[in-house]
């Protein structure tokens, strides 16, 4: 029910909903979304968490910063579309705001192309556009990618 409501709160930009931005809203709701055995509370933490993000890259990245990047990429090929939508939506908000140390770390990661290359084949159009999203901001940041991303496309 909280992930519901922080979810509902933190979709228009109000000021209501820069009271949710805390260091430890994003690893709290990373812990409800693995923990969990319900696919609906798995969805609506990880949805609640994308919003918050939407308004403050720096929740996603402390998630990071938390759990590794390995873990965050481990979930984004889950059979759930909805989390794998929302995992590629944060991954573009966290590159838009450039703001991050992480970034620059994030861009010449090589399993983290591969891994956003990989959800250029789901069948869902909405993932695809996603991932393109993505790998545009990865290319725009660091072009030397841009050979990796052809190769692992063959």
């Amino acid at each position: 029910m909280v992930c519901k409501m922080v979810e509902n709160v933190c979709t228009p930009a109000s000021h209501y909903a820069q009271g949710f931005i805390t260091g430890e809203i994003g690893p709290m709701l990373w812990y409800l979304f693995t923990h969990s055995s319900v696919d609906s509370l798995r969805v609506s933490a990880i949805s609640a968490l994308c919003r918050i993000t939407r308004l403050s890259a720096s929740a996603f990245h402390s998630v990071i910063d938390k759990v590794g990047l390995p873990a965050i990429l481990a979930s984004l090929v889950s059979g759930i579309s909805r989390v794998q939508q929302h995992i590629l939506t944060m991954f573009s908000a966290m590159l838009a705001s450039g703001a991050h140390a992480q970034l620059h770390r994030l861009v010449q990661e090589r399993d983290f192309v591969v891994k956003i290359m990989r959800s250029l084949e789901s069948p869902s159009s909405v993932i695809r556009a996603k991932a393109f999203l993505v790998l545009l901001q990865v290319l725009c940041s660091n072009r030397d990618m841009l050979l990796l991303c052809c190769n692992s496309r063959t």
